[in-house]
């Protein structure tokens, strides 16, 4: 669910801070946040990360580009591959770059690994490969165990990319919960990549940050740094995952928030099934939704509008739905319900 209500609004102390610093001069902050950044995840993610090991940027879309243009080289005819059903931005990203993306099959909306490999095996032009977990738009996330196997069977000249934008909705919900960041230090080849625009709610400041490791001194993140644009993070970007990083136990309370409100989606959404009406249990603040084989996501999309609801399309039957109270969730309800008997 998505409001058409627009505003910002930096929580507590925050714009004082913002306007109170210099703003005049050019940005300086960007060591004293990596260390911070560092610091969260050492202790969250039980691996030690520095502030070495870490890549400030643009948000995680301005850092996933930063990659593309560092690992892949047009001229040489090197490809992306990436599953069929993943954040569509990536593409447009390769395409910026002039990259040729190659997409592997979903194994029922589920990431096909296995296939992702043979693909690998078979076209050695593949050097990236792009895997966001959990998926946007499925939902659906893959355990560190299962991420170790494929690195073994990757070659190490193929840098592989996981893009962890969603991740605290998991760490935060699930007790078999592993983290990828152990294996960092044995594949060097391994970047993870990670936003504050989603649970920490900071998508307007843009922040995002890469991390990865290396015993070598041209590690990935070093290639990074050559290429990065200078000044590409702001002090006001700073300033705000300065002050999100002190309140976790707020994001904490936004995660379980959203997973109370979502129990009710799927409670709600089982009394559509009749109608035809299916969905994917998601690990995300986001759940993937299909309409019956006689419906289509825009005539549900055009309808929601006089509900003040927007939805995004995924394709013709599959579209994904996110919410920040019951309020919405039960204007979003009445009005699919409403879509779905009318138009039998």
């Amino acid at each position: 669910f998505s409001s058409r209500r627009r505003h910002t609004r930096l929580q507590g102390d925050w714009s004082s801070d913002v306007c109170s610093s210099d703003l005049n001069r050019y940005p300086r902050l960007s060591d004293t946040v990596a260390e911070d950044i560092g610091t969260y995840l050492t202790f969250e993610e039980k691996t030690t990360i520095t502030k070495n090991d870490i890549l400030l940027g643009n948000g995680s879309a301005g850092i996933l580009e930063l990659i593309i243009q560092a690992v892949l080289d047009p001229v040489a005819k090197h490809k992306l591959l990436l599953p069929s059903l993943t954040f569509s931005f990536i593409r447009h990203l390769a395409k910026r770059q002039r990259v040729e993306v190659i997409e592997s099959p979903m194994d029922n909306y589920h990431l096909d690994l296995r296939n992702m490999e043979t693909l690998i095996k078979n076209d050695s032009t593949i050097k990236m490969v792009y895997i966001c977990n959990p998926n946007n738009p499925t939902g659906l996330w893959i355990n560190a165990r299962k991420i170790k196997e494929f690195l073994e069977n990757v070659p190490k000249d193929v840098v592989v990319v996981i893009d962890e934008a969603y991740i605290e909705f998991v760490r935060h919900t699930h007790l078999d919960y592993t983290s990828a960041f152990s294996l960092l230090k044995k594949y060097p080849n391994l970047i993870i990549t990670r936003s504050f625009s989603k649970v920490w709610g900071l998508a307007g400041v843009r922040a995002g940050y890469a991390i990865s490791q290396s015993t070598d001194q041209e590690s990935l993140i070093t290639r990074l740094r050559h290429l990065q644009t200078p000044y590409s993070f702001t002090d006001y970007a700073g300033i705000s995952v300065k002050k999100a990083l002190k309140r976790k136990d707020q994001m904490v309370r936004t995660i379980n928030n959203i997973f109370l409100t979502k129990a009710k989606l799927y409670y709600a959404l089982e009394e559509l099934s009749s109608l035809g009406l299916k969905y994917q249990k998601s690990k995300t603040n986001f759940v993937m939704i299909h309409l019956p084989e006689n419906k289509s996501t825009e005539a549900l999309s055009l309808y929601l509008k006089k509900y003040n609801c927007e939805i995004k399309c995924i394709n013709l039957r599959d579209f994904t739905v996110c919410f920040s109270n019951e309020k919405e969730l039960r204007i979003f309800m009445l009005g699919i319900k409403e879509y779905l008997k009318k138009n039998k």
